[in-house]
């Protein structure tokens, strides 16, 4: 009862949209990623390397889809002129469900799927994000998916995150 006192009575300058972007999950995801693509795999190539990267991708990823999609709630909200409550953009747990599931369903499509491979490459290099040694490349590998495997506990993470009040 206390904390939905607290909640009502916060306003727009305490709003931070997107705050379970900085779990210790999604962090944790974010900083393996980076260090084993940088680092790691040339140093060691090893199948090992390749598959932590894919467990690092989907700690870190749907965390980032909840994040864009909460800054976009809450700049629509903003643009509209109306007060934003911290409600208003709280992950939530169909939002955790769906970024989890996409996350998953990507994967999959980029590894398993030669067209999801193509539209990967094709969205990065139009980024440039990934592009400054020229051109992107993907391989495809169905053993990737087992990265999957990760995505319940990740889910789990995120419901104890939405559960926790912030």
């Amino acid at each position: 009862m206390a904390s939905d006192m607290r909640s009502m009575h916060r306003t727009a300058v305490d709003v931070f949209p997107g705050m379970e972007i900085f779990g210790i999950v999604p962090l944790l995801g974010a900083a393996v990623l980076t260090l084993n693509d940088h680092f790691l795999k040339a140093a060691h190539p090893s199948w090992l390397t390749g598959k932590l990267s894919d467990v690092a991708g989907m700690m870190f990823f749907p965390f980032l889809l909840s994040a864009t999609w909460s800054w976009g709630k809450y700049a629509a909200l903003r643009l509209g002129q109306k007060p934003v409550f911290p409600a208003d953009v709280a992950l939530t747990l169909p939002v955790l469900t769906v970024c989890v599931a996409l996350s998953g369903f990507c994967l999959a499509f980029i590894n398993i799927s030669a067209f999801g491979n193509d539209c990967y490459v094709q969205l990065i290099s139009a980024l440039h994000v990934f592009n400054r040694s020229g051109a992107v490349q993907s391989t495809m590998d169905a053993s990737d998916c087992l990265a999957l495997a990760i995505l319940p506990a990740v889910w789990w993470w995120g419901k104890q995150w939405i559960d926790t009040d912030r």
